[in-house]
């Protein structure tokens, strides 16, 4: 017995795109993912998709350690070029406002709120809440 396989061709990611990042830059974010431009693409398989659920948690996680506690990955889009053997991937992110950690009247407790640059008029404010993972 005699098996013929044809694997076909091999898919690349061409472009990782992200849309809705406002507080954060494409290269920021292509940073902090496993997938990355110009690997080779999986177009069914449970392993491309589990990394793909890697790098939205990795997405969120970076938002939390600037401050944007309410970020969330809204959906990631998987656009399959068949012709010329390439893939973009796109997520579109919902940042949220960005949290800041800001000193009440009372020494030594903190409170946070959202909002744009906090004044630098004390050595506390306006530092970027972090946010440890669960």
């Amino acid at each position: 017995m005699v098996f013929n396989i044809v694997e076909g061709r091999q898919i690349k990611i061409d472009r990782i795109r992200f849309t809705g990042n406002k507080g954060l830059t494409d290269r920021e974010l292509k940073a902090a993912l496993a997938t990355q431009e110009r690997q080779y693409f999986i177009l069914r398989g449970k392993v491309q998709r589990q990394r793909l659920e890697e790098d939205v948690e990795r997405i969120i996680q970076l938002y939390n350690d600037h401050g944007y506690i309410q970020a969330r990955v809204e959906s990631t889009d998987v656009a399959v070029d068949r012709e010329k053997a390439r893939v973009t991937i796109t997520f579109t992110i919902v940042e949220g406002p960005q949290f800041r950690s800001v000193r009440s009247s009372s020494p030594g407790s903190r409170s946070s709120r959202a909002g744009g640059p906090a004044p630098a008029d004390a050595q506390e404010r306006g530092r970027v809440l972090e946010v440890e993972a669960p």
